[in-house]
């Protein structure tokens, strides 16, 4: 399909669906934007399209995106609605992770509540900026518990018994076997042993149900690949060593390790870099309570300032410039609860 369209030589949006994180290391080759997550029609399933996406950021850039679904609205009409507050939050996050802005409800019956949302142009100025990389996380973790631990790969290190583990793939030390969620394609760690998980490594590679497991850019997450598309990838050849499941990164062993389950987070920021050098953010809070989210000079070094700038914020849902900021020093708006967002433009003062 992806050369047909080429044939024709006019220009064609190609959107891919498979509803997983596996597209995005070959997205760009095959289309100009790729499923990462499965559909979003609750606001569990929008916070779990936010974790998928992540840690896939390397992937994105111009002419090719990570895609967590279509936007939802507020109209009762739809097949599928959120609350105001959630539906903008939505925007707002996929504006910063450079997500295609497809809206999926029915343009003749949107409420003015989103049309509002929908027309903010400077918003979606964010979402279209022509640097065009994705926004990261920088403070908080997974906002959507899974109710298992996903597997990771940490820096091998001696007489670690978390990354131990014994030929069922079990790790004594946290009573943990590695398995496989069919459902999510993600690789996790539980406490019983299901025999048609069996994992098992073949000419250094460690399968599962024939699919290839190989690191993500994060050098953390591992995920179940089919084998083709990670042939040559580096981190996709694994070696036992007296138990201890390894692969290289860059000259460097990552070991497979168990880790206790991490704490869900209630509140995230993200930044995305623009052309302008200026960065948007989002500070997001699932807290059932209003809260302070604080973003320190350590939290503005992580978008790229050197903690010594004096900033301007500007308000992009307010549209208009609410505080001057000389680093170092803090910034921590109050968010309203529930899935509630702040979203702003942050740049330095000339």
């Amino acid at each position: 399909m992806r050369d047909a369209l080429n044939q024709t030589n006019r220009p064609i949006y190609f959107s891919l669906c498979g509803w997983n994180t596996w597209y995005a290391p070959v997205g760009a080759s095959l289309g100009n934007s790729w499923r990462i997550a499965g559909d979003c029609n609750t606001w569990s399933n929008v916070l779990n399209a936010i974790d998928s996406n992540a840690p896939l950021y390397h992937y994105a850039g111009p002419g090719g995106w990570n895609d967590p679904d279509m936007l939802l609205g507020t109209s009762a009409r739809a097949a599928s609605s959120l609350t105001k507050t959630r539906s903008r939050t939505m925007f707002n996050q996929w504006a910063v992770m450079a997500a295609p802005l497809l809206i999926g409800s029915n343009i003749l019956h949107l409420p003015p509540y989103d049309l509002e949302t929908y027309s903010n142009t400077e918003i979606i100025a964010v979402n279209q900026d022509r640097l065009g990389v994705q926004g990261v996380r920088i403070e908080g973790g997974n906002l959507k518990n899974i109710g298992s631990i996903v597997a990771v790969v940490e820096p091998c290190t001696e007489n670690n018994p978390s990354q131990v583990w014994d030929a069922e793939f079990k790790n004594d030390h946290h009573s943990l076997y590695m398995s496989f969620d069919i459902t999510n394609r993600n690789l996790i760690y539980g406490t019983v042993f299901d025999k048609d998980h069996r994992f098992k490594i073949e000419n250094n590679k460690l399968l599962i149900h024939n699919l290839c497991v190989s690191v993500l850019p994060d050098r953390k997450h591992i995920y179940p690949y089919e084998c083709h598309l990670v042939e040559d990838q580096e981190s996709s050849f694994w070696f036992n060593e007296q138990g201890r499941f390894y692969t290289n990164i860059k000259g460097e062993e990552y070991c497979l390790t168990a880790l206790p389950a991490e704490m869900v987070s209630t509140t995230n920021i993200w930044a995305r870099k623009l052309y302008d050098g200026s960065v948007a953010v989002i500070f997001l809070n699932n807290h059932d309570e209003p809260a302070q989210i604080e973003c320190n000079t350590e939290c503005f070094k992580k978008m790229g300032f050197d903690g010594t700038e004096i900033l301007n914020i500007r308000d992009l849902e307010l549209h208009k410039n609410i505080q001057t900021l000389q680093l170092p020093g803090k910034f921590d708006p109050t968010v309203e609860p529930l899935g509630g967002s702040n979203i702003y433009l942050i740049g330095k003062v000339q």
